[in-house]
């Protein structure tokens, strides 16, 4: 009898801390989204975008913001970095994309661009790179100057 009790309110116990956390991840990812949210517009003056966000619920909580260039960038990272107030999430990202940006002239020499950049809002931040191969058919003019359309039909659509 007095096991039942104890383990009644161990069960209640652990039930009052797995609500409590649930809340306090809710509002973590609520801030985290605002903070990007905030960020949008000063990555887009720097030539990025958030492209999307993975969100790992789990053990722990994590967010990932994939970022991909543009074209059309007017303002350096380190700029951004400098003259903006960043929270600590933004100063992270900001941070990780200088790092992977110093490292794109590496990959163009070995025949690679940087396509989307992985940056997890983890401790420390990860960062992963997705590489595409210049000689891919997405870079290359071959494969764009061709038309576009049903061959059978006639019909040809412009790029």
């Amino acid at each position: 009898m007095a096991l039942n009790s104890f383990l009644n309110k161990v069960k209640e116990k652990a039930t009052e801390a797995l609500d409590k956390s649930k809340d306090q991840a809710q509002k973590s990812f609520q801030d985290t989204l605002n903070e990007l949210n905030e960020l949008k517009p000063l990555l887009l003056k720097s030539g990025y975008i958030i492209g999307d966000l993975k969100i790992t619920l789990g053990l722990p909580l994590g967010v990932t913001v994939v970022i991909e260039k543009t074209e059309g960038g007017v303002v350096s990272l380190e700029v951004l970095r400098e003259n903006n107030e960043l929270t600590k999430t933004q100063k992270t990202l900001v941070s990780s994309l200088i790092k992977a940006h110093k490292l794109d002239s590496v990959f163009v020499k070995k025949g690679y661009t940087m396509g989307q950049i992985e940056v997890g809002l983890t401790i420390p931040p990860s960062i992963n790179f997705h590489l595409n191969s210049i000689d891919s058919r997405s870079f290359s003019t071959a494969y764009t100057s061709l038309p576009i359309g049903n061959a059978d039909s006639g019909q040809e659509l412009v790029n």
